[in-house]
């Protein structure tokens, strides 16, 4: 599916290649704009992109550091074009702030802007407001502490 925002357009797709427990290897339709706007999931969590923990990118070429087991399902949701005017994207972002198991404060570059932009993943789950974490600003205020070793990734518009 393609849908068009504006100068943006966006895919959400299921990459071209064969899901048998051996292949890590493959396509999206069209290239992501940037790269690192690309969202994979794996039966519903989100891939890590960057420093190739879990695939990298090259093109449209995905490369996984694993080989899905069949019945597993794989989604590709990315940009299409790398600016949107009034808005700039922030793509795969690691907020600041200590992961301890005990802080539950941190802070992200920007403001997000609308304020709904904001995408928030724990372990590659996406997380909900007010439930999950609140968002004063550029401040993120969990309901829980992240665990040491939790990766955290923020997506929005800014």
């Amino acid at each position: 599916m393609i849908t068009q925002t504006g100068s943006i357009g966006y895919v959400s797709e299921v990459p071209v290649g064969t899901i048998n427990g051996v292949n890590t290897s493959f396509v999206l339709t069209q290239t992501p704009k940037p790269n690192i706007s690309l969202q994979l999931f794996t039966n519903g969590i989100l891939l890590q992109q960057v420093g190739g923990v879990d695939y990298t990118l090259t093109v449209s070429n995905i490369s996984l550091t694993f080989a899905p087991n069949i019945g597993d399902i794989l989604l590709g949701i990315y940009r299409t074009s790398a600016t949107f005017s009034p808005y700039t994207f922030a793509d795969a972002i690691i907020p600041t702030g200590t992961v301890n198991g005990v802080n539950q404060t941190f802070t992200l570059p920007y403001n997000p802007n609308p304020p709904g932009s904001l995408e928030l993943f724990y372990n590659g789950l996406l997380l909900a407001t007010p439930a999950d974490y609140s968002l004063s600003g550029n401040t993120i205020v969990y309901t829980f502490a992240p665990l040491s070793g939790a990766v955290i990734q923020a997506f929005f518009t800014y």
